[in-house]
Protein backbone atom coordinates (compact mmCIF):
# COMPACT_ATOMS: atom_id res chain seq x y z
CA UNK A 1 0.00 0.00 0.00
CA UNK A 2 2.91 2.51 0.65
CA UNK A 3 4.62 1.66 -2.40
CA UNK A 4 1.14 2.71 -3.97
CA UNK A 5 0.57 5.87 -1.94
CA UNK A 6 4.22 7.06 -1.99
CA UNK A 7 4.37 8.72 -5.64
CA UNK A 8 1.07 10.16 -4.77
CA UNK A 9 2.80 12.01 -1.76
CA UNK A 10 5.51 13.08 -3.58
CA UNK A 11 3.18 14.27 -6.44
CA UNK A 12 1.66 16.44 -4.02
CA UNK A 13 4.91 17.44 -2.35
CA UNK A 14 6.34 18.80 -5.17
CA UNK A 15 2.86 20.66 -6.28
CA UNK A 16 2.19 21.98 -2.86
CA UNK A 17 5.73 22.67 -1.47
CA UNK A 18 7.97 24.14 -4.34
CA UNK A 19 11.39 23.60 -3.76
CA UNK A 20 12.61 27.28 -2.19
CA UNK A 21 16.62 26.23 -3.05
CA UNK A 22 15.47 27.71 -6.47
CA UNK A 23 14.70 31.40 -7.66
CA UNK A 24 11.31 32.01 -8.22
CA UNK A 25 10.23 33.46 -11.89
CA UNK A 26 6.90 34.17 -11.55
CA UNK A 27 4.58 35.52 -9.05
CA UNK A 28 0.76 35.97 -9.28
CA UNK A 29 -1.18 39.10 -7.44
CA UNK A 30 -4.86 39.61 -7.26
CA UNK A 31 -6.34 42.70 -7.67
CA UNK A 32 -8.32 43.63 -4.04
CA UNK A 33 -11.78 45.83 -4.44
CA UNK A 34 -9.65 48.75 -2.81
CA UNK A 35 -7.17 48.71 -5.33
CA UNK A 36 -9.82 49.34 -7.94
CA UNK A 37 -9.17 51.98 -10.58
CA UNK A 38 -5.55 51.80 -9.86
CA UNK A 39 -3.36 52.18 -12.79
CA UNK A 40 -0.79 49.37 -13.28
CA UNK A 41 2.47 50.81 -12.39
CA UNK A 42 0.57 52.29 -9.25
CA UNK A 43 -0.47 49.29 -8.10
CA UNK A 44 3.07 47.36 -8.87
CA UNK A 45 4.98 49.93 -6.62
CA UNK A 46 2.27 49.65 -4.22
CA UNK A 47 2.41 45.39 -3.88
CA UNK A 48 6.00 45.10 -5.22
CA UNK A 49 8.24 47.24 -3.40
CA UNK A 50 11.46 45.23 -3.49
CA UNK A 51 11.65 46.63 -6.95
CA UNK A 52 12.93 50.01 -7.56
CA UNK A 53 11.26 52.00 -9.91
CA UNK A 54 13.25 51.67 -12.95
CA UNK A 55 13.37 47.52 -12.38
CA UNK A 56 9.39 48.02 -12.33
CA UNK A 57 9.90 50.52 -15.86
CA UNK A 58 12.44 47.66 -16.95
CA UNK A 59 10.16 44.80 -16.44
CA UNK A 60 6.69 46.76 -18.20
CA UNK A 61 8.96 47.12 -20.96
CA UNK A 62 10.23 43.82 -21.55
CA UNK A 63 6.51 42.75 -21.55
CA UNK A 64 6.98 40.87 -18.69
CA UNK A 65 3.92 41.54 -17.03
CA UNK A 66 0.53 40.49 -17.83
CA UNK A 67 -3.15 41.10 -16.60
CA UNK A 68 -5.41 38.18 -16.89
CA UNK A 69 -3.11 36.12 -19.26
CA UNK A 70 -2.56 39.53 -21.78
CA UNK A 71 0.33 41.65 -21.68
CA UNK A 72 -0.21 44.79 -20.01
CA UNK A 73 1.33 48.85 -20.06
CA UNK A 74 1.85 50.99 -17.06
CA UNK A 75 -1.12 53.17 -18.12
CA UNK A 76 -3.59 49.89 -17.76
CA UNK A 77 -6.82 50.50 -15.30
CA UNK A 78 -6.89 47.56 -13.06
CA UNK A 79 -10.60 46.46 -12.00
CA UNK A 80 -11.49 44.17 -8.44
CA UNK A 81 -10.45 40.33 -9.18
CA UNK A 82 -7.71 41.27 -11.54
CA UNK A 83 -4.63 38.83 -11.90
CA UNK A 84 -1.53 40.78 -12.42
CA UNK A 85 1.61 38.01 -13.11
CA UNK A 86 5.37 39.15 -13.45
CA UNK A 87 7.63 37.11 -15.23
CA UNK A 88 11.23 37.40 -14.16
CA UNK A 89 14.53 35.61 -15.53
CA UNK A 90 16.49 34.88 -12.17
CA UNK A 91 19.49 37.14 -11.06
CA UNK A 92 22.40 36.09 -11.83
CA UNK A 93 23.71 37.70 -8.80
CA UNK A 94 21.41 36.09 -6.21
CA UNK A 95 22.56 34.37 -2.86
CA UNK A 96 23.22 30.47 -2.95
CA UNK A 97 21.15 29.60 -0.21
CA UNK A 98 23.74 26.81 0.26
CA UNK A 99 25.94 29.26 1.84
CA UNK A 100 23.84 30.20 4.16
CA UNK A 101 25.04 29.13 7.65
CA UNK A 102 22.36 26.41 9.58
CA UNK A 103 23.14 26.11 13.25
CA UNK A 104 21.07 23.30 14.60
CA UNK A 105 20.24 23.20 18.37
CA UNK A 106 18.41 19.63 17.96
CA UNK A 107 17.21 17.19 14.40
CA UNK A 108 16.25 13.87 14.18
CA UNK A 109 13.84 12.21 11.44
CA UNK A 110 10.47 14.33 12.39
CA UNK A 111 11.54 17.94 13.47
CA UNK A 112 14.54 20.33 14.12
CA UNK A 113 15.40 23.50 15.54
CA UNK A 114 17.81 26.02 14.61
CA UNK A 115 19.33 28.90 15.96
CA UNK A 116 18.79 32.37 13.09
CA UNK A 117 20.95 34.70 13.30
CA UNK A 118 19.64 37.87 13.03
CA UNK A 119 19.53 39.78 10.29
CA UNK A 120 17.75 37.07 8.11
CA UNK A 121 14.40 36.26 6.90
CA UNK A 122 12.59 33.30 8.01
CA UNK A 123 11.12 33.04 4.55
CA UNK A 124 11.37 33.87 1.12
CA UNK A 125 10.36 37.87 0.40
CA UNK A 126 11.10 40.10 -1.86
CA UNK A 127 14.40 40.40 -3.38
CA UNK A 128 15.31 37.97 -0.24
CA UNK A 129 13.87 35.04 -2.34
CA UNK A 130 16.84 32.90 -1.58
CA UNK A 131 18.54 34.92 1.15
CA UNK A 132 16.52 33.34 4.16
CA UNK A 133 16.25 30.28 6.50
CA UNK A 134 13.72 28.05 4.68
CA UNK A 135 15.54 28.37 1.39
CA UNK A 136 18.60 27.66 3.29
CA UNK A 137 16.83 24.32 4.94
CA UNK A 138 15.49 23.59 1.52
CA UNK A 139 18.99 23.38 0.24
CA UNK A 140 20.10 21.14 2.61
CA UNK A 141 16.99 18.61 2.96
CA UNK A 142 14.90 18.74 -0.31
CA UNK A 143 15.84 16.06 -3.23
CA UNK A 144 13.26 16.00 -5.77
CA UNK A 145 14.93 13.70 -7.78
CA UNK A 146 15.20 10.97 -5.26
CA UNK A 147 11.54 10.39 -3.80
CA UNK A 148 12.65 8.97 -0.08
CA UNK A 149 15.41 11.60 0.17
CA UNK A 150 12.96 14.32 -0.54
CA UNK A 151 12.38 16.29 2.85
CA UNK A 152 9.90 19.04 3.37
CA UNK A 153 10.87 20.86 6.54
CA UNK A 154 7.89 23.16 7.69
CA UNK A 155 7.90 26.35 10.15
CA UNK A 156 6.10 25.85 13.24
CA UNK A 157 6.77 29.38 14.69
CA UNK A 158 8.08 32.21 13.36
CA UNK A 159 10.74 35.10 14.41
CA UNK A 160 11.71 38.77 12.93
CA UNK A 161 14.34 39.33 10.42
CA UNK A 162 16.05 41.11 13.31
CA UNK A 163 15.87 38.82 16.10
CA UNK A 164 18.06 35.68 16.64
CA UNK A 165 17.02 32.46 18.05
CA UNK A 166 14.67 29.23 18.13
CA UNK A 167 13.05 28.34 15.34
CA UNK A 168 10.97 24.81 15.36
CA UNK A 169 10.49 22.64 12.21
CA UNK A 170 8.94 19.51 11.66
CA UNK A 171 10.35 17.37 8.58
CA UNK A 172 7.01 15.69 7.45
CA UNK A 173 3.25 16.54 7.54
CA UNK A 174 2.37 14.44 10.64
CA UNK A 175 5.02 16.18 12.72
CA UNK A 176 4.35 19.53 11.09
CA UNK A 177 0.47 19.33 12.42
CA UNK A 178 1.46 18.07 15.51
CA UNK A 179 3.72 20.71 16.45
CA UNK A 180 1.42 23.93 15.15
CA UNK A 181 -1.33 22.21 17.10
CA UNK A 182 0.58 22.61 19.90
CA UNK A 183 1.13 26.23 19.27
CA UNK A 184 -2.11 27.39 18.08
CA UNK A 185 -3.45 25.41 21.46
CA UNK A 186 -0.97 27.47 23.23
CA UNK A 187 0.86 24.68 24.95
CA UNK A 188 4.21 26.04 24.25
CA UNK A 189 6.31 27.88 26.27
CA UNK A 190 8.16 30.77 24.74
CA UNK A 191 11.08 32.64 26.15
CA UNK A 192 12.80 35.69 24.60
CA UNK A 193 15.33 38.00 26.62
CA UNK A 194 15.90 41.54 25.60
CA UNK A 195 17.60 44.72 26.17
CA UNK A 196 14.92 47.30 26.60
CA UNK A 197 15.23 51.44 27.19
CA UNK A 198 14.90 52.24 31.11
CA UNK A 199 14.54 50.80 34.47
CA UNK A 200 11.86 49.08 35.71
CA UNK A 201 9.63 50.01 38.87
CA UNK A 202 8.19 46.61 39.12
CA UNK A 203 10.63 43.37 39.10
CA UNK A 204 7.90 41.57 36.94
CA UNK A 205 4.22 41.55 35.76
CA UNK A 206 2.38 40.82 32.69
CA UNK A 207 1.15 43.11 29.76
CA UNK A 208 -2.36 42.52 28.30
CA UNK A 209 -2.92 45.25 26.06
CA UNK A 210 -4.77 44.36 22.97
CA UNK A 211 -3.14 44.51 19.61
CA UNK A 212 -4.18 46.17 16.52
CA UNK A 213 -2.77 46.44 12.77
CA UNK A 214 -1.86 49.93 11.73
CA UNK A 215 -3.22 50.18 8.54
CA UNK A 216 -2.10 53.33 7.79
CA UNK A 217 1.35 52.95 7.82
CA UNK A 218 3.30 51.84 5.08
CA UNK A 219 5.60 49.20 6.77
CA UNK A 220 4.11 46.34 8.67
CA UNK A 221 3.35 47.68 12.61
CA UNK A 222 1.41 47.08 15.54
CA UNK A 223 -0.29 49.47 18.70
CA UNK A 224 -2.32 48.85 21.70
CA UNK A 225 -5.40 49.56 20.80
CA UNK A 226 -8.80 47.82 22.41
CA UNK A 227 -9.65 46.79 18.78
CA UNK A 228 -6.75 44.63 18.88
CA UNK A 229 -6.54 40.92 19.51
CA UNK A 230 -6.39 40.11 22.76
CA UNK A 231 -2.64 39.82 24.08
CA UNK A 232 -0.75 39.06 27.07
CA UNK A 233 3.05 39.42 27.74
CA UNK A 234 4.70 38.12 31.24
CA UNK A 235 8.06 39.94 32.31
CA UNK A 236 10.74 39.62 34.59
CA UNK A 237 13.75 41.93 34.86
CA UNK A 238 17.21 39.86 34.85
CA UNK A 239 19.41 42.84 35.08
CA UNK A 240 19.11 46.00 35.80
CA UNK A 241 21.87 48.76 34.31
CA UNK A 242 21.84 52.67 34.59
CA UNK A 243 19.65 53.29 31.32
CA UNK A 244 18.62 50.17 29.60
CA UNK A 245 17.08 46.58 31.26
CA UNK A 246 17.93 43.11 30.29
CA UNK A 247 14.25 41.33 30.11
CA UNK A 248 13.15 37.89 30.22
CA UNK A 249 9.97 38.04 28.37
CA UNK A 250 6.96 34.85 28.17
CA UNK A 251 4.57 35.86 25.20
CA UNK A 252 0.99 34.03 26.00
CA UNK A 253 -0.38 34.65 22.85
CA UNK A 254 1.30 34.56 19.45
CA UNK A 255 0.56 38.06 17.94
CA UNK A 256 2.90 39.79 15.28
CA UNK A 257 5.76 42.16 16.87
CA UNK A 258 3.98 41.33 20.19
CA UNK A 259 6.97 41.54 23.05
CA UNK A 260 8.04 44.96 20.75
CA UNK A 261 4.66 46.02 20.67
CA UNK A 262 3.80 45.81 24.86
CA UNK A 263 7.44 47.02 25.67
CA UNK A 264 6.94 50.09 23.43
CA UNK A 265 3.75 50.84 25.67
CA UNK A 266 4.50 50.37 29.01
CA UNK A 267 7.43 52.89 28.08
CA UNK A 268 10.67 50.27 28.04
CA UNK A 269 11.33 50.14 23.62
CA UNK A 270 13.56 47.55 22.65
CA UNK A 271 16.75 49.23 21.87
CA UNK A 272 17.60 49.59 18.66
CA UNK A 273 13.92 49.35 17.49
CA UNK A 274 13.76 52.38 15.57
CA UNK A 275 9.48 51.12 14.43
CA UNK A 276 8.66 51.06 18.21
CA UNK A 277 10.69 54.33 19.60
CA UNK A 278 13.75 52.48 20.83
CA UNK A 279 16.73 54.40 21.26
CA UNK A 280 19.82 53.93 18.61
CA UNK A 281 22.80 52.61 20.44
CA UNK A 282 25.38 54.57 18.51
CA UNK A 283 28.67 55.00 20.05
CA UNK A 284 28.21 58.76 20.69
CA UNK A 285 25.01 57.47 22.91
CA UNK A 286 26.73 54.86 24.99
CA UNK A 287 29.51 57.57 25.94
CA UNK A 288 27.52 60.21 26.78
CA UNK A 289 25.36 58.64 29.14
CA UNK A 290 27.71 59.51 32.55
CA UNK A 291 27.03 59.31 36.06
CA UNK A 292 29.68 60.90 37.99
CA UNK A 293 30.96 61.86 34.66
CA UNK A 294 32.01 58.41 33.91
CA UNK A 295 31.04 56.83 31.22
CA UNK A 296 30.88 53.62 29.17
CA UNK A 297 34.46 52.34 28.11
CA UNK A 298 34.47 52.67 24.48
CA UNK A 299 38.06 52.08 23.75
CA UNK A 300 38.89 50.02 20.76
CA UNK A 301 35.19 50.05 19.38
CA UNK A 302 35.28 51.23 15.71
CA UNK A 303 30.97 50.42 15.84
CA UNK A 304 28.24 49.76 17.86
CA UNK A 305 28.27 46.12 19.87
CA UNK A 306 24.56 46.29 18.79
CA UNK A 307 22.78 48.01 15.73
CA UNK A 308 19.58 45.39 15.20
CA UNK A 309 16.60 45.32 17.80
CA UNK A 310 17.85 44.00 20.86
CA UNK A 311 15.26 40.61 20.96
CA UNK A 312 16.59 37.06 21.27
CA UNK A 313 14.17 34.10 21.11
CA UNK A 314 15.66 31.85 24.01
CA UNK A 315 14.18 28.70 24.15
CA UNK A 316 10.86 26.77 22.94
CA UNK A 317 9.27 23.88 25.26
CA UNK A 318 6.65 21.67 23.88
CA UNK A 319 5.86 17.86 23.25
CA UNK A 320 7.87 15.88 20.93
CA UNK A 321 5.38 15.37 17.91
CA UNK A 322 6.31 11.72 18.33
CA UNK A 323 7.29 10.70 21.10
CA UNK A 324 5.39 13.14 22.90
CA UNK A 325 8.47 13.39 25.55
CA UNK A 326 8.68 17.15 27.12
CA UNK A 327 11.86 18.75 25.54
CA UNK A 328 13.32 22.44 25.86
CA UNK A 329 15.27 23.66 22.84
CA UNK A 330 17.62 26.38 24.23
CA UNK A 331 20.23 28.72 21.82
CA UNK A 332 23.01 30.89 22.98
CA UNK A 333 22.29 34.01 23.02
CA UNK A 334 23.54 36.32 20.37
CA UNK A 335 27.09 37.74 20.08
CA UNK A 336 26.13 41.25 19.92
CA UNK A 337 23.79 41.27 22.69
CA UNK A 338 26.42 39.45 24.66
CA UNK A 339 29.28 42.21 23.89
CA UNK A 340 26.57 45.03 24.85
CA UNK A 341 25.78 43.53 28.26
CA UNK A 342 29.60 42.75 29.27
CA UNK A 343 29.95 46.63 28.42
CA UNK A 344 27.16 46.95 30.48
CA UNK A 345 28.52 44.88 33.55
CA UNK A 346 31.98 46.45 33.47
CA UNK A 347 30.63 49.66 33.26
CA UNK A 348 28.35 48.69 36.31
CA UNK A 349 31.60 47.17 38.57
CA UNK A 350 33.31 50.11 38.06
CA UNK A 351 30.82 52.29 39.39
CA UNK A 352 30.37 50.57 41.98
CA UNK A 353 34.03 50.22 42.72
CA UNK A 354 34.16 54.49 42.31
CA UNK A 355 31.12 54.41 44.78
CA UNK A 356 33.31 52.45 47.17
CA UNK A 357 36.19 54.70 47.49
CA UNK A 358 34.65 57.54 49.35
CA UNK A 359 33.72 55.42 51.98
CA UNK A 360 37.04 53.24 52.26
CA UNK A 361 38.82 56.85 52.26
CA UNK A 362 36.62 57.99 55.24
CA UNK A 363 37.02 54.69 56.98
CA UNK A 364 40.52 55.40 57.18
CA UNK A 365 40.70 58.60 58.20
CA UNK A 366 38.75 57.19 61.38
CA UNK A 367 41.09 54.77 62.07
CA UNK A 368 44.04 57.40 62.10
Amino acid sequence: LMRLLRPLLMSYQRRHYPNLALPRTKWNLQVDPKEEHLALDGFLRKRVKWLGDDQLQDTLVAGQVTVNGAVAREACVLAPGDVVEITKPPDENMCDPRSIALNFLYEDKDMAAVNKQAGLLVQPAGEDQLNNLMSALHARYRNPDNEDMDIVPHLANRIDKFTSGVVVLGLNEKAKKALMQQFADRKVNKEYLAIVKGTFAQAKGKITGAILHDQVCEHPRYFVHEDGKPSETEYEVEECFDFVSLVRFRPLTGRTHQIRVHAADIGHPLVCDAVYGGPELTLEYLDQWKISQHGIDITGLTEPPLTRCGLHARSVSFLHPTTKQAMTVEAPLAEDMVQLLALLRTRRKQLHQQEQEPQKDQQQQQQQ
